[in-house]
């Protein structure tokens, strides 16, 4: 989308700087009309580049805390299988030993 609108804008800043200026003494008012027209269109593009110059650093900024907290995600991710495997060991560890303190209270009855 920004390729877009930066192509259309140097588009624009081609015709602006090479439309013909008048150059006959009865259209000085004209020329300087087209001047201060093209100075201030010149400055609307610069300003309007630049702000995109900033979203489109800021995107990239946000892009990479995305890439950032997805791999954090991922990491949380793999220690919570980690613990789930330690837990599911440990239940099956203690199950066993109730088991075995059953069948002993069972065999000493």
């Amino acid at each position: 989308m920004t390729l877009g609108i930066r192509a259309a804008m140097e588009n624009m800043r081609f015709e602006v700087e090479t439309e013909g200026v008048a150059s006959t003494p009865d259209t000085r008012e004209t020329r300087s009309s087209r001047v201060m027209r093209k100075s201030i269109s010149r400055d609307l593009f610069t300003m309007v580049e630049t702000r995109l110059t900033h979203q489109e650093e800021r995107v990239v900024e946000l892009i990479d805390r995305c890439e950032e907290s997805e791999a954090w995600m991922d990491g949380c991710k793999e220690q919570m299988a980690e613990l789930r495997e330690e837990l599911q060991a440990r239940l099956n560890e203690t199950l066993e030993a109730l088991t075995q303190l059953d069948a002993r209270r069972e065999a000493e009855a």
